[in-house]
């Protein structure tokens, strides 16, 4: 179809057909529509603080941008307050723990971590307790190759690991 049609008024009515721009999208008309906002016309719309497409890509891209290039953001005035704590965490050195089939410690010592990581390397299950002795298949159960992240702060006197057969091997990621 071609855009810009001419709808009738006939035949009730005395005024003569009535040209109206309209665009053919996909095959229908579609009625064209300005509103005048006292600019330079109707067609050459422009509307202040009017967000379009570009402007919100432009947008969606500045917020993955560097702290520089970043999109600021307004906090309202009547804002409760928003705590702010920063953690900056040390990894400890990388551990295996042998795992046999009596409960034991893993060797994880008495204190606070932000972030504790076990991955069962071995081809056996390894169940994990905290401050207590490990129960098999209960509680935090690793099967082959499956890994926990517990983030903190956690306080922990003791870790202890059992395993459904002797000589399993867990690998330990400790943060302070």
């Amino acid at each position: 179809m071609a855009d810009n049609v001419t709808v009738s008024n006939a035949p009730t009515s005395v005024n003569t057909d009535i040209p109206v721009r309209t665009l053919d999208k996909a095959g229908e008309q579609v009625q064209v529509v300005a509103i005048d906002y006292g600019g330079a016309g109707a067609e050459s719309l422009t509307v202040p603080d009017f967000a379009t497409e570009t402007t919100l890509q432009t947008i969606a891209v500045k917020g993955q941008a560097t702290m520089a290039n970043s999109l600021p953001v307004v906090i309202a005035s009547n804002q409760t307050a928003i705590t702010i704590s920063e953690q900056f965490s040390e990894g400890q050195a990388p551990t295996f723990a042998t795992v046999g089939i009596i409960s034991a410690s893993v060797g994880i010592s008495a204190g606070t971590y932000h972030k504790l990581c076990f991955c069962n390397t071995s081809v056996n299950t390894i169940s994990l307790g905290f401050d207590n002795p490990a129960v098999s298949n209960r509680g935090i159960v690793l099967r082959t190759g499956e890994k926990i992240i517990i983030d903190g702060p956690i306080k922990c006197t003791t870790v202890n690991a059992v395993a459904t057969a002797s000589s399993s091997n867990l690998a330990i990621q400790a943060f302070v």
